[in-house]
């Protein structure tokens, strides 16, 4: 009877196992490169973000440009890959959002946000 219940036990996950692992192929789809769930969830969090810059652009008159611009570089963001989903499918991965574009891009933003 121990011997059954030793060998249920040890199909079951332990707490210690790695958050990825082979036995689970959907984790490829938020790690790799052109994973659709990486690109899903990129998506999902600019709208977020997007959405959640309307309500202080409405509400917020002295800080309206930078909302604004807030909304407007989101919506650039997810139009490139957008674009890339409809004409060019074939090369669609979480690039296109063109979030990693350069450091020198990135640096560029963040001194546009401080200023």
């Amino acid at each position: 009877m121990s011997d059954t219940a030793s060998s249920s036990n040890s199909a079951a996950p332990q707490l210690h196992e790695p958050l990825l692992n082979q036995q689970r192929p959907w984790d490829e789809e938020y790690t790799h490169n052109n994973g659709r769930g990486r690109g899903a969830l990129t998506a999902f969090l600019l709208g977020i973000g997007a959405g959640a810059s309307l309500l202080p652009l409405v509400t917020w008159a002295e800080a309206r440009p930078f909302w604004a611009y807030l909304v407007l570089l989101i919506g650039f963001h997810f139009s490139e890959y957008a674009l890339t989903a409809a004409f060019r499918p074939d090369t669609l991965s979480f690039d296109n959002f063109l979030l990693n574009h350069s450091p020198a891009y990135q640096v560029m933003v963040v001194v546009c946000w401080v200023e």
